[in-house]
Order: C-alpha cells, then sequence, then structure tokens
C-alpha cells in the first residue's frame, strides 16, 4: 500500500522513534495474502492478450519538470544493493536475482539512483472476472497498467507549513523509494472498454466511461500527480485534487466534496497538484503475476528510520485482502463528485459487508442506466 499517511503523526514519531525493528513486518504479511499469492501464476499475457493490453493501453502525461515512469529492472532494481534474508549481498542485481529471494521476507533492495538515461515503462497484466449485478452475471475482462517511480514524495498540495516541518526531518520529495501502487485497471464489458479504475493513495476510484471527459470514446488520458505519482483523469490545465491516505469515516466526506478545509481536514488531507504538460511514450512490458515486481515480500526500497518511509514490498498487496478482487474494488470504490450518498455509507459502515451491498446496488443501479441492461 502507499505509504502517505498523517503527516502530522509521521513528523512525531520522527521525533519519538529512533528506529524500526529488524524484525518489523510490511504489508505483504497482512492476513489473507497467502491465499492471494497462491493464486497467481507464473505465466505472462499471451500474444492476443497483449495485443489487446496494447490497444487500450493509458495515454500518460506528467508535469514538464517530472521524471516520469522508469523501468523496473533497468532503471531502478538493476541500480542498487539486494540483500537478502541472510545478509547475502547482490549489487546491482538481476531480475534473476531479485525474483529467487521474492519471498524472502525480509530481503531488502535499496536503490541508488544512476545518472544514465531512463526507459520510460509500464507493466500489463490481464484478468478475468463474472460480476452479478441485480442477479444478472456479467463477464469482465481487466486491463492491468502498473507505472514504476523512482520514488515517491509527499503530495503536492501539502500545506506549506507542514511541508516545512517535514523537510526538517526528512526529504518531502523522497519520502520513501519505489512507487509502484499507481495502477490503472481498464474494465472492458462485452469487448469495450466501460470503466476505469485507479488507483489513488490508499484507496482506488472508479469512473465510468460515459461518466469522464478524459475517457471519451474509451481512450484514457490520465495525468500523474506531481511528488506522489497517484493517477488522475487528465485535465489541460493546472489542477487540484482532493486526496487522503485512505479513504475512511473520517475522509468520505472531504473527499467526494461534501466537506471543505477546517482543521481536521488540514490534518488528514493533502491534497494532490497535476500540471499534465508532457506526454510520456512509454514501452509497455508483460511480466507474470507471479513476478517479483507484484509479489516481492520484503523491501523493495531502502528501510528508513522514520515510519512511513521504507520501501514498500511488491504492488500486488494493493488494498486489503477482502477488498483486493478487482470485481469487488470496480463497485466499492464508485463515488462521483458531491456525493453525499457514498459518503454516508462510509461513514456509518466502512467498508462492512453491509457496506459493500449498497455500493453493489448503486453501482448496478448506474450500470444499468449507462447500458440499458435493465434487471
Amino acid at each position: 500500500m502507499k505509504y502517505f499517511s498523517l503527516l502530522f503523526m509521521q513528523v512525531i514519531f520522527a521525533f519519538t522513534l529512533l528506529a524500526c525493528s529488524s524484525d518489523r513486518g510490511n504489508f505483504s504479511q497482512y492476513p489473507g495474502f497467502d491465499a492471494i499469492r497462491a493464486q497467481l501464476g507464473d505465466v505472462p499475457p499471451n500474444e492476443e492478450e497483449r495485443a489487446l493490453l496494447q490497444q487500450h493501453q493509458p495515454v500518460l502525461y506528467v508535469a514538464a519538470d517530472e521524471e516520469g515512469p522508469i523501468n523496473f529492472y533497468d532503471d531502478y532494481i538493476g541500480s542498487g544493493v539486494l540483500s537478502d534474508e541472510n545478509g547475502k549481498i547482490t549489487q546491482n542485481p538481476s531480475a534473476e536475482s531479485l525474483n529467487a529471494v521474492r519471498h524472502q521476507r525480509r530481503a531488502v533492495f535499496a536503490h541508488q539512483p544512476s545518472a544514465k538515461e531512463i526507459a520510460p515503462s509500464g507493466y500489463g497484466g490481464i484478468s478475468r472476472a463474472t460480476l452479478a449485478l441485480a442477479g444478472v452475471a456479467h463477464e469482465l475482462t481487466f486491463l492491468e497498467y502498473h507505472f514504476v517511480f523512482r520514488h515517491s514524495g509527499l503530495p503536492a498540495g501539502v500545506p506549506a507549513f507542514y511541508r516545512m516541518v517535514a523537510d526538517m526531518v526528512a526529504d518531502s520529495k523522497d519520502w520513501h523509494q519505489l512507487d509502484h501502487y499507481t495502477a490503472a485497471f481498464v474494465v472492458l464489458y462485452q469487448d469495450k472498454p466501460f470503466a476505469v479504475i485507479l488507483q489513488q493513495h490508499n484507496y482506488m476510484r472508479t469512473y465510468f466511461i460515459d461518466e469522464e471527459a478524459a475517457f471519451a470514446n474509451g481512450s484514457v488520458l490520465l495525468d500523474v500527480a506531481i511528488q506522489s505519482n497517484e493517477l488522475y483523469p487528465h485535465r489541460t490545465e493546472r489542477e487540484r485534487r482532493r486526496a487522503a491516505g485512505s479513504m475512511n469515516k473520517s475522509t468520505a466526506a472531504y473527499l467526494t466534496g461534501q466537506q471543505n478545509g477546517g482543521i481536521l481536514n488540514a490534518l488528514l488531507t493533502a491534497d494532490d497538484i497535476t500540471e499534465g504538460k508532457k506526454q510520456i511514450n512509454y514501452d509497455l512490458y508483460f511480466l507474470p503475476p507471479n513476478d517479483a515486481l507484484y509479489v516481492f515480500e520484503g523491501w523493495l526500497g531502502e528501510r528508513r528510520k522514520l515510519p512511513g518511509r521504507d520501501g514498500p514490498p511488491g504492488a500486488t498487496y494493493r488494498n486489503l485482502p477482502s477488498l483486493w478482487a478487482l470485481e469487488k474494488s470496480l463497485y466499492a470504490f464508485y463515488w462521483h463528485d458531491n456525493d453525499k450518498d457514498y459518503a454516508n455509507i462510509i461513514a456509518d459502515f466502512g467498508f462492512s459487508e453491509s457496506a459493500l451491498q449498497k455500493h453493489r446496488q448503486r453501482f448496478a443501479q448506474k450500470f444499468n442506466q449507462l447500458y440499458g441492461n435493465k434487471e
């Protein structure tokens, strides 16, 4: 999961905690991920699937002075030090050496940036699922696009005072090494795109193609947020995007536009800023679902003393296991601007089973309204 959480808490931790225990695990050990890892195969997308992924791959924009996505193995893993659980050191490891220790929970890779020219890259995957809406089963295809960034900074919209305090104890532009929880999922129904799920911090958001101008005609145009790398629908001008560490009872009203400002929101939120001026032409690569990029159980970035600044595990650990299935994320994270109903459900029920049932009903109603599937 993304490691942006409550900034003020992290700053306090910086002064109260001298170091993290070397035995402290990460999110890959959260209960439920063992079962998820077991279902991930070792076969990359086939030729037909690759063509489908390339046909619908998103168009990516970054701010003029941002580096953009890099190649995971050539640019990131190929420049640094890998330490396995026995203390064996590998300088500038290969894909093979990283994958050899992908299930070692204490393995750590520390990136050492180099001056070589980067190779803009994305990583494509595909999965399929059946989603029942109002008693009718719908066959869906999820086209997965992951982007890799050298590091993740605090959101560019962090209030100036908080940024000043953060920079006293760390580098707010390099909060932790590696950012690969920057994913877009283009969802196909009857072989056509009908929705896009974007991963944003420790939550996701679903957009219907027909409700978002940046996705007109099925072309997915995305902006990468300055410093934090979060993905948002493309806008031609500089734009502030509401953001928070996670979608929960304390942040739902703000994220959905029901609440503005206030002391609480200043502590719980730190908005992203996008300025998509530069289009990135990237190559799409295809790895097996159980590649280290996705399932590495240790740390894919250096360990740091301040909580929240350690490198993350693999990209598969994108959400709580209970919300991990994309067909569930599709309806659990569907909301629109000024969506009071969604905010109230989260405030009253969080993501409990009763809440998920309400989210599914809301999603089914909009799906049937847009696509004429009256049940």
